[in-house]
C-alpha cells in the first residue's frame, strides 16, 4: 500500500548489482515503481519498460518502434 492509500498487487524486486534491479509489477499504477521505491529512499533515475502482458520489446532496438501484428492485438485483448 502506498501512502496516498492506494493498493497495489505485489511486486517483485530483483537487485541486479551496481544500483540495479529489476522489478516485476502485476499492474501498473500512476508512478507506481517510482513511488515504491521512494518510499524506501531509494531515487529511480532510469526506467524501462520491457513487457506489456503477453509482449516483450526482445530485440527491438532502444528508441525504436514498429507496428503490432494482428497476433499480438489479440494477445493484448485477452
Amino acid at each position: 500500500e502506498l501512502r496516498d492509500g492506494t493498493k497495489c498487487l505485489p511486486a517483485v524486486l530483483e537487485p541486479m548489482g551496481d544500483g540495479e534491479s529489476r522489478i516485476t509489477v502485476c499492474e501498473g499504477k500512476y508512478h507506481q515503481v517510482r513511488r515504491m521505491m521512494a518510499s524506501r529512499s531509494m531515487p529511480v533515475m532510469y526506467l524501462e519498460r520491457r513487457a506489456e502482458g503477453p509482449l516483450t520489446l526482445g530485440d527491438l532496438p532502444r528508441g525504436e518502434t514498429r507496428e503490432l501484428t494482428g497476433e499480438e492485438l489479440e494477445m493484448l485483448e485477452e
